[in-house]
């Protein structure tokens, strides 16, 4: 596959987020929680639960954009540092 061809298959991949990648706030545990969620790093420092809250990104779109062309001419550098 040719160099175009490779920038022209990325452009066109669509990244998908969980619901629960964006962490919106940290609360103490309480009984029912679900222990997926708990702070651990937190929890440790505290002596205490914690659990984190994610934030609902269902239905928020988001657009990227790239200039190619300038793409392009890093990978052609980074092409020649590399031979």
């Amino acid at each position: 596959m040719d160099f175009n061809n490779k920038l022209e298959n990325l452009s066109k991949k669509i990244i998908n987020v969980k619901e629960r990648d964006i962490v919106r706030d940290v609360r103490e545990y309480r009984v029912g929680d679900n222990v997926k969620n708990i702070h651990w790093k937190l929890s440790a420092k505290q002596n205490r639960l914690y659990v984190k809250n994610y934030e609902k990104l269902t239905g928020r779109k988001a657009n990227i954009i790239v200039n190619m062309e300038k793409l392009k001419r890093v990978i052609h550098i980074m092409k020649k540092m590399r031979n």
